[in-house]
């Protein structure tokens, strides 16, 4: 299990993407628009990770509804596990209130489902796997998930991460690992 994306609400796509393409000096980004969820999406590839930003697609999105009684911030955390519908099983045998029974098709064609933030300790949990990860989306084999994270001033890094970027772009050393070369 690893962490696949952080979901974003957002009221207007266009100018948080916008701020994302300065925040994380990055000009590629996947858009998507997931008619059955009532939302478009801008998805940023950071390290081995994503970050989606979704704005609702109509008044009735359960997106809008966040917003509403949210304002905009952090939606969800995704967890992209090797077959979702066994860890729902799993998961509810375990006590946890979920939201979808079953999986479905989200964006990136990955197969997902949402845990109910009451038993989550009030964060929304996505649970996904596979799909289309999008342009420059990298190797996702071992070690994968995000490096770095700041979340409202707090900060958590991975310390045996040896790059915290992945494609497209130059691979940046972590300065607290040393590569082998340098051994």
């Amino acid at each position: 299990m690893k962490i696949s994306h952080i979901g974003i609400a957002v009221r207007d796509l266009a100018a948080s993407e916008e701020l994302f393409k300065k925040l994380l000096g990055d000009e590629h980004v996947h858009h998507e628009e997931v008619a059955d969820q009532k939302v478009r999406i801008a998805s940023f590839q950071v390290g081995e990770s994503m970050i989606e930003l979704t704005e609702p697609a109509s008044a009735d999105s359960p997106i809008s509804k966040f917003l509403e009684k949210h304002g905009e911030g952090i939606h969800h955390v995704a967890l992209e596990v090797e077959d979702v519908d066994k860890e729902l099983a799993r998961l509810k045998g375990e006590g946890f209130q979920l939201i979808d029974e079953k999986s479905r098709v989200g964006a990136h064609g990955m197969r997902i489902a949402f845990l109910h933030p009451k038993s989550t300790n009030g964060v929304m949990i996505e649970l996904c796997q596979g799909g289309d990860r999008g342009p420059g989306s990298g190797d996702r084999g071992p070690g994968s998930g995000i490096r770095r994270l700041g979340i409202r001033g707090a900060e958590f890094e991975d310390r045996n991460s040896k790059v915290y970027s992945s494609d497209p772009g130059p691979r940046i050393p972590n300065p607290d690992s040393q590569s082998t070369e340098q051994k």
